[in-house]
């Protein structure tokens, strides 16, 4: 799904033609500048599904991936430390998407790194920033407790994707109940400082 997003700047820029031309001005040259804006390249919006995001699927070699796609990513970079190699897909400077390889030599994880990367849940779309209360008041989401050697935490699915909050403003309550498989957080446990910070095809381990 695509959608034009327009930025502030922009309504300002439109605001300001329009009132030029009914102030009287050179009407030729606010429709030039109208047209300029209006055919300016506008961000592109990628769904992320529970296997793929955009052209590029779960279980696809690493290195078939093209190096940048149009319309899409610009570059790719390949960051080979920790358990797992990171390929970060840009558009120009913002990594858009992360895919990960444990070991196989191909795309195993699919996790959205940007506020362009949406999913949908219910209809509604969902993206990195959300408020985490309102997730998790969507029909169909259920938690899942996610064990790794002695530590744990909650996360959140939806039909194949997982969901994580952002680990930035935590009330001390809340990190209480996150790292506790006996207390599952709710809605209400989330204050509206609190955003969606991982959404992905799978668990990071």
């Amino acid at each position: 799904m695509k959608r034009i997003l327009v930025t502030l700047p922009t309504i300002a820029l439109l605001a300001a033609c329009g009132g030029e031309q009914r102030r009287g001005t050179d009407t030729a040259a606010s429709d030039t500048l109208t047209d300029t804006v209006a055919s300016a390249p506008q961000p592109t919006t990628l769904l992320l599904s529970k296997d793929s995001i955009g052209p590029i699927a779960l279980f696809t070699p690493t290195e078939s991936l093209p190096q940048e796609m149009e319309g899409v990513y610009t570059s790719i970079e390949k960051d080979e430390g920790g358990d797992a190699t990171q390929y970060n897909f840009y558009r120009d400077e913002e990594v858009l998407f992360t895919a990960l390889d444990f070991g196989a030599g191909k795309t195993d994880l699919i996790v959205a790194g940007s506020p362009d990367v949406k999913v949908m849940v219910e209809g509604e779309e969902i993206n990195i920033g959300t408020p985490f209360a309102h997730l998790l008041s969507l029909k169909g989401v259920t938690p899942e407790w996610a064990q790794m050697d002695d530590m744990g935490t909650w996360y959140w699915q939806y039909r194949g994707l997982w969901f994580a909050p952002d680990q930035m403003h935590l009330p001390e309550a809340l990190v209480r109940k996150l790292y506790d498989s006996r207390t599952c957080p709710t809605s209400q446990d989330f204050p509206d400082t609190v955003t969606v910070g991982y959404i992905a095809t799978g668990l990071p381990f």
